[in-house]
């Protein structure tokens, strides 16, 4: 009888369950009206870029040149189905779900890994469990295009390199996991730090110099595979970084009509001004004046920003609605889908959160999951938050759920 530890019985469950449920919800969905845009909206603009052999550019799918507005990575996965299907179609539709049930299902894999390396081997197994039959993980993975899917594959398996404890060329190669998980969501960055410290802590000499020089080799591994991508936005776009919509987003997520969430009237995708202003100035350009613009805002209006932070912070840690708002409506029938997957975010959002608080396992490893819980969040906790934002750190919080 096969083992319930057994990764492939796991792997198996979370494949069924996935695909189960794609045919229970007819998942994906029907193509947006406007699938030039609204498919995946600026990484789908910039798939059909490169498809055009325009590389990497108009990412509001209009002809507004070469952009750095996204990372490089799933622009990349998203040309290679397009090309496949022969263009945005339902075929691409099913492709690209399989494709994310396929890396969806894969976390199970370094989410053992991890448990076991961090001294909580039960804990990795239960945890894999509960994402092979997340409710909240699994739908989005059939039914979304974001690149969340991937992004939790690719930082749950970099924090698995690190938590191995590497030495020597190794820990430059899981420097290098975190890069390419940094390529597709430059926001995992903000993580670098306590995983950088890990990377120290893991040298076995009490020395400062060798534990420095961990350090060093885990972020050279980083640097070695994000240097291309922000060189080349350097030499196009004139601006060593890896990517160059933060003045958007902290503009669109602070201002007089912020809610914490995303206020689209001011997004260069949905008002003229903003995008004649962006083809104008260029991209960077533009980039410096809507952090110009968002920074005024803050320092006019600091009671306003805090309340902002905070009310974001229960938009990533708990959701963006209210279990009053799903069942009662504005006289429509219950949500109990809708229910069910905001207790299901909640509940997992608020242990996860306490579990790395909490947190007990190898020697040093609270650096690695107390710091990557708390730092992952701070460019949302500033800008704006959805729960999708999370996805990429669930499975860390399922992890840190079961041990708690």
């Amino acid at each position: 009888m096969p083992s319930l530890r057994s990764p492939l019985v796991l792997l198996g469950v979370a494949l069924a369950f996935r695909a189960a449920l794609g045919v229970a919800f007819h998942l994906p969905g029907p193509l947006p009206e406007d699938p030039e845009w609204a498919w995946a909206f600026e990484q789908g603009a910039v798939a059909q870029a490169l498809l055009r052999g325009e590389g990497f550019a108009d990412p509001f799918a209009a002809a507004t040149g070469p952009t750095a507005w996204t990372g490089p990575l799933y622009p990349l996965v998203l040309a290679a189905v397009l090309g496949l299907a022969g263009g945005i179609n339902e075929t691409a539709q099913v492709l690209l779900a399989a494709l994310q049930v396929i890396l969806s299902a894969l976390v199970v894999l370094p989410l053992l890994s991890l448990g076991r390396r961090l001294e909580r081997p039960m804990a990795g197994v239960v945890a894999a469990w509960l994402w092979a039959l997340h409710p909240v993980a699994a739908p989005a993975a059939v039914g979304q295009t974001w690149d969340a899917t991937l992004a939790a594959l690719l930082l749950t398996t970099a924090l698995a390199a690190v938590a191995a404890r590497p030495t020597g060329r190794r820990v430059v190669l899981a420097g290098a996991w975190f890069g390419l998980a940094a390529l597709l969501k430059p926001v995992t960055l903000a993580a670098l730090a306590p995983v950088a410290i890990l990377a120290a802590a893991s040298n076995a000499d009490r020395a400062i110099t060798p534990r420095l020089r961990s350090a060093g080799l885990f972020v050279a591994g980083t640097l070695l595979v994000l240097t291309p991508w922000m060189t080349r936005n350097a030499v196009v776009l004139g601006r060593f970084a890896p990517k160059l919509n933060l003045g958007l987003e902290l503009l669109v997520g602070n201002n007089e009509f912020a809610d914490g969430q995303y206020w689209a009237p001011f997004h260069t995708s949905q008002s003229p001004n903003e995008l004649s202003l962006y083809r104008k100035l260029g991209e960077a350009a533009y980039g410096d004046d809507c952090m110009r613009r968002a920074r005024t805002w803050i320092r006019e209006n600091p009671e306003r920003f805090r309340e902002l932070t905070a009310l974001r912070a229960r938009h990533f840690w708990i959701g963006t609605v209210r279990p009053p708002e799903l069942l009662l409506g504005s006289g429509a029938p219950p949500d109990w889908k809708g229910l069910i997957k905001w207790w299901a975010h909640a509940v997992m959002g608020v242990l996860g959160l306490l579990g790395a608080l909490c947190w007990r396992g190898a020697a040093g490893s609270r650096w690695l999951v107390t710091g990557v819980v708390l730092t992952y969040p701070l460019v949302y906790l500033v800008t704006h938050a959805t729960g999708r934002y999370r996805l990429p750190l669930e499975p860390l919080l399922t992890l840190n759920a079961v041990a708690l």
